[in-house]
């Protein structure tokens, strides 16, 4: 159970320079701090879901503000899914740390799922320390299939989950070759697993190409999104050990 506390909140909306607005949401406590925590969601994602709204009441009360925001959105001038890739969103991570770079002493960067790729495809220079919840570096499943396939009508991919999504096909090659990615990670890294999801096992021997300081661990009963009873509690605080330790 998440303890009541003093904390604010407000929008911050940033605009790109290509002409769209990154949408975002400041909690951050009542009583101010030096360090920023930034969420980046995963595909199909958003600021809305309950590890970033439920993280935007945790953190603060522990002495940090939390940025979430959406890589796409509805409203005017947001992106749209179907329009963007990897690096698209990795640049648009740099507009947001830019713009909170000079307001914030000390900023730290959390991504789950292709959250993970578009940080690793950030500049981190400036950056603290980084926390990536179930990075995704492959679009393929192990259980030998895919949940992607190319429509020629449209161009694009569709990928089929609950619902079916268009993407581009630069999404789908770059979300491919996201382990080329992971030499990027300059900065201290803990990676979060989840044990009862497949992503650990893409992950092989690839924490090894990690050049800067890191270690993983791995949340035993937990799903992707870390929904079941107890493992979102876990996964905070693992998040905040790691956090604190580089601040």
């Amino acid at each position: 159970m998440l303890q009541q506390v003093v904390a604010m909140e407000k929008p911050v909306n940033i605009e790109t320079g290509d002409g769209h607005i990154i949408y975002g949401t400041l909690n951050f406590p009542a009583e101010g701090t030096d360090r920023l925590i930034v969420f980046v969601h995963g595909i199909t994602g958003s600021k809305k879901e309950h590890q970033f709204y439920d993280a935007a009441r945790y953190f603060p009360q522990n002495g940090y503000a939390t940025y979430r925001f959406n890589l796409y959105s509805r409203d005017e001038k947001g992106r749209v899914l179907s329009d963007i890739d990897i690096r698209t969103q990795s640049e648009d991570l740099n507009t947001v740390i830019r713009h909170f770079i000079g307001e914030y002493g000390e900023v730290f960067l959390v991504g789950h799922s292709l959250g993970g790729p578009t940080i690793m495809g950030a500049d981190l220079g400036l950056i603290r320390a980084i926390v990536l919840w179930e990075p995704s570096i492959t679009p393929d499943t192990a259980h030998g299939r895919s949940f992607y396939a190319y429509s020629e009508n449209l161009k694009k991919y569709v990928i089929r989950w609950q619902f079916e999504y268009m993407v581009t096909a630069a999404m789908i090659e770059q979300w491919k070759d996201a382990g080329s990615l992971i030499k990027n990670l300059i900065k201290p890294t803990r990676v979060i697993f989840a044990g009862s999801y497949i992503i650990k096992r893409t992950w092989s021997n690839r924490l090894g190409e990690i050049p800067a300081v890191h270690d993983s661990i791995t949340i035993n009963g937990a799903g992707h999104g870390f929904d079941e009873e107890g493992t979102q509690e876990k996964l905070y605080d693992a998040t905040l050990d790691w956090i604190k330790r580089y601040q």
